[in-house]
């Protein structure tokens, strides 16, 4: 006998109030986590907000002495972009709101930038004309700065190309310089009136000069980097004055040839016991007793004969072994030196010509003597070096072992932990460095020099080097006829090639 189907239906198990609510709350749960993630990546991006220049030539790469300059900035600044396009100058206006926003993010907010177009804001522009007075078709920066304001023209940015209209070759940005007029142009803003550098003349020091260089000797570079850091040189002829200046405030002596007289040296002595800066270049193969024994007396002694080392050479022609000596000077920057080196610090210093070497005089309690490069060891010193041959040799009757200090810095009245106005000084044995020839050679030498005469003028913080333009180069894609075959072939052939496979496979997985 079969039995009886069931006659009770199936209850159907349902879902519980209490499984709702675990589902809800767990759904609630992840919605809460995802927030608080965005949220975090959120502030973190926020807070530690962090840029990189990836571009081919470092082109918004900031300067260690802009940044320098804009840390050390009191008050806000304010810049603003005003281009009318006028003279094809125009072309550079994205360079130049590019470079102002590094500007704005390097400051921490304390410049900003407003951009005004004068056929937008027509408004706006009238009123930028009339408060800064300038003329309608202007391509310039303006910068103002506690009340104080200052133009950056756009031709004082760029270097051009002025093409050939003959053959319809338009002009062309050859290099940016933005960094380096806007830099400039800020710190104569922040500082007020420029520092006054006095580099004395009568002793055959070279020229330091902008323009061009009339002499090999002359200092065009040096006088063009001097400009862009604010500091306005003059010559001074100590035979002449009753005292050093009272507007200035250093004083450099650029390779004198010539010993200084009682009197000179006594104007110098009497500007340094008044809290002077002094800049000391001595001329390496130069007989200065009279400097010598001034400079002895404040505890950095010049030995007088150039130092000199003598390195094998071989005769390629004839396989002939012989020796040649080196007379430029080589070393190394102190590790330890501070503010004055900086970013030098622990790198090669080569000096450029003869170089003569320094002695330290611990005895001298007053001043504070620091070190700032020693030579390299395989470097002596010629006591008599008329005496010596060609190739000197190593005679311990005219000779003195090395390593030897090649620059001091020298500090009078300096409080530990206070800062109060003290006399300063820098001392190196060589100055052919600091000319065109030099930095030529030698771009590292220009770097020390700006760094000493910063130091001196208490701009520890503030300007360093010169800032190298930006080059403008152009990226050329040449291909031979065999790489444009597969360049056609890819474009022609692979790829319409892989989008019928993905077709393909679409369709087959529809079908089946």
């Amino acid at each position: 006998m079969a039995e009886a189907p069931d006659s009770k239906p199936k209850q159907t198990v349902g879902m519980t109030a209490g499984k709702r609510v675990t589902i809800g709350l767990n759904v609630l749960l992840q919605a809460l986590i995802v927030i608080a993630i965005i949220v975090a990546v959120n502030y973190i991006g926020f807070r530690r907000f962090v840029r990189w220049d990836l571009s081919r030539n470092q082109t918004f790469a900031l300067s260690e002495q802009t940044k320098n300059v804009l840390g050390s900035l009191q008050k806000p600044v304010k810049a603003i972009i005003y281009f009318s396009g006028a003279g094809g100058i125009g072309q550079i206006y994205p360079d130049v709101t590019g470079l102002l926003r590094e500007y704005d993010y390097a400051s921490k907010g304390k410049l900003t930038i407003e951009e005004v177009n004068p056929y937008r804001n027509l408004t706006r522009a009238k009123e930028l004309a009339e408060q800064y007075r300038f003329g309608e078709v202007e391509n310039i920066v303006i910068l103002d700065y506690d009340g104080k304001s200052k133009f950056v023209n756009a031709q004082d940015m760029v270097e051009m190309d002025m093409g050939n209209m003959m053959f319809q070759q338009p002009p062309q940005v050859k290099a940016f310089k933005g960094e380096q007029a806007l830099t400039s142009a800020l710190l104569e803003l922040v500082e007020g009136k420029p520092q006054k550098l006095y580099i004395t003349t009568g002793h055959g020091e070279p020229e330091v000069k902008t323009g061009q260089p009339e002499k090999p000797d002359d200092a065009v570079v040096l006088g063009e980097m001097l400009k862009r850091s604010n500091i306005k040189h003059e010559t001074l002829s100590l035979l002449d004055a009753e005292r050093v200046p009272e507007d200035a405030t250093a004083v450099m002596l650029f390779g004198v040839k010539q010993d200084l007289s009682e009197r000179e040296i006594q104007l110098l002595d009497q500007y340094w016991n008044n809290k002077g800066r002094i800049f000391v270049l001595l001329h390496g193969s130069a007989k200065t007793p009279r400097l010598n024994a001034w400079l002895a007396g404040l505890g950095v002694k010049p030995l007088g004969g150039p130092i000199v080392a003598v390195v094998p050479t071989m005769n390629l022609a004839t396989g002939q072994r012989g020796s040649q000596p080196v007379w430029d000077g080589a070393g190394k920057f102190s590790a330890t030196a501070g503010d004055v080196l900086r970013d030098l610090a622990g790198q090669t210093l080569r000096y450029f010509g003869k170089t003569t070497a320094l002695e330290i005089d611990r005895s001298k309690t007053e001043v504070q003597v620091t070190s700032l490069a020693e030579s390299v060891k395989q470097f002596w010193l010629e006591l008599d070096p008329i005496a010596g041959p060609v190739v000197p040799s190593r005679d311990a009757a005219r000779e003195k072992e090395g390593p030897f200090t090649l620059a001091t810095s020298i500090e009078k009245g300096a409080v530990q932990g206070v800062k109060v106005d003290t006399s300063r000084m820098i001392v190196t044995t060589n100055s052919d460095f600091l000319t065109d020839a030099g930095v030529q050679q030698n771009e590292t030498g220009l770097d020390f020099g700006l760094n000493s005469i910063n130091w001196l003028l208490n701009r520890e913080s503030g300007a360093g080097a010169g800032i190298p333009p930006k080059e403008k180069k152009l990226v050329a894609l040449s291909l031979d006829e065999a790489k444009l075959r597969k360049l056609a072939l890819g474009v022609m052939g692979a790829l319409p090639g892989l989008v019928a496979l993905f077709g393909v496979i679409s369709w087959w997985q529809r079908r089946n």
